[in-house]
């Protein structure tokens, strides 16, 4: 798969110079370079949809704390779906996660039902910088039965970056089962290849023009 095709085009943290213009760029900027989508907030979801038909519109939920109660994220999912979204990257309940309690599992449960039942695909965002090796086993051994397309790695949100290691993880311990997004750090195209060789289909980053930028000038 070409590597331009495997970015999410991520826009979510705003600063002082971010305006409505940048989100319509950010879509042009996918549409034109062939990139897999656009990520972002939810207030945008309706009017990028409305406005650029063939565009893959993805949100998040939940982001990035992933402390909502699980009833307000089923919500926010639906609601997704209705704007126009035709993904939605979940961050699930990071306490339970780190803690190894059951109640992650139960919110993942009802969450990948209420994606399926809005017809729309989720990812699951499960903070791979905040645990260890053993605890992102045992999240994937129970995550993998359920319905939902990809385990995502992390917010990227003022947290160490994702690691490749990590990736290598999720790809040995999923199989063939689902897909895995690296996100977080991912600023050039010798990082983003990194990620595809341990094994990710999406990769998430809000560097893409960097990327395209390397690729354009022939690095490798």
């Amino acid at each position: 798969m070409d590597l331009l095709s495997r970015i999410d085009h991520t826009l979510l943290k705003i600063d002082a110079g971010t305006s409505r213009e940048s989100f319509f760029a950010g879509a042009r900027l996918t549409l034109e370079n062939g990139l897999r989508s656009f990520v972002v907030p939810p207030n945008l979801v309706s009017s990028l949809a409305r406005e650029f038909a063939d565009l893959r519109v993805v949100t998040v939920v939940s982001y990035p704390l992933g402390c909502d109660a699980t009833a307000i994220k089923a919500t926010s999912i639906r609601r997704a779906a209705e704007d126009g979204a035709r993904e939605v990257d979940i961050v699930l309940n990071l306490v339970s996660l780190v803690a190894g309690t059951g109640e992650y599992m139960e919110e993942a449960v009802e969450l990948c039902d209420a994606a399926s039942d809005a017809g729309i695909a989720a990812k699951l965002i499960i903070e791979t910088p905040i645990l260890g090796e053993k605890r992102i086993r045992e999240i994937c051994a129970a995550l993998m039965p359920l319905e939902f397309l990809a385990l995502k790695t992390s917010t990227g949100y003022g947290r160490e970056p994702a690691s490749a290691e990590d990736v290598r993880t999720l790809r040995e311990c999923l199989g063939d089962s689902h897909q895995v997004k690296a996100s977080g750090g991912i600023g050039s195209l010798k990082q983003a290849r990194e990620f595809v060789e341990a094994g990710a289909d999406i990769l998430g980053t809000s560097r893409t023009t960097t990327i395209i930028s390397e690729l354009q000038a022939g690095w490798y």
